[in-house]
């Protein structure tokens, strides 16, 4: 079987080809040029525009805690950041520990920072007895600023006691 085109056809035919091949090759160069090249950096315009200053803005500062004098260092540090603190007074033992864990439960129901402070270490153990005379072991304590003791728990309390005196001291 032969296939016989006529000249008119055959011109038709390769024009078609022609124009096919020519819109290939665009769309590959327009592609190509539209994909920044990765490994080639972009520089910036080397040329400046000034601009507006933005206003100046002032923040105004927190106002200085004031604390009163004589706090035990941690409980100093965390009344600089919190308004109030659960403070578990603790040695040696079964019972502390569990006074510990119910004091500590209290303030996360509370949403209030606490802190442990074993009195076996001495420089707790002093800095307690000159901020208060009446701990005891185990003891809770929760402090507001400005170093007030609020309420002061000797012996083993409830978490619900002591997140409500917490709650309380804000």
């Amino acid at each position: 079987m032969s296939i016989d085109f006529s000249p008119t056809r055959r011109i038709v035919i390769l024009v078609g080809l022609l124009v096919f091949a020519i819109l290939g090759f665009a769309v590959l160069t327009l592609e190509r040029a539209r994909t920044p090249d990765v490994s080639a950096p972009v520089r910036p315009a080397a040329h400046h525009v000034p601009t507006a200053k933005p206003p100046a803005t002032h923040h105004a500062r927190a106002a200085a805690v004031k604390l009163s004098p004589g706090l035990p260092a941690p409980i100093r540090y965390a009344l600089l950041r919190h308004r109030s603190v659960v403070v578990a007074v603790h040695g040696a033992g079964d019972v502390d520990a569990a006074a510990v864990a119910e004091a500590r439960r209290g303030a996360s129901l509370a949403h209030t920072t606490f802190i442990s402070l074993d009195i076996r270490r001495a420089r707790y153990a002093t800095a307690l007895a000159g901020f208060d005379d009446s701990i005891a072991n185990p003891a809770v304590i929760v402090v507001r600023r400005p170093g007030v003791v609020v309420k002061s728990f000797p012996g083993f309390h409830d978490s619900q006691v002591v997140a409500q005196a917490a709650h309380d001291a804000r």
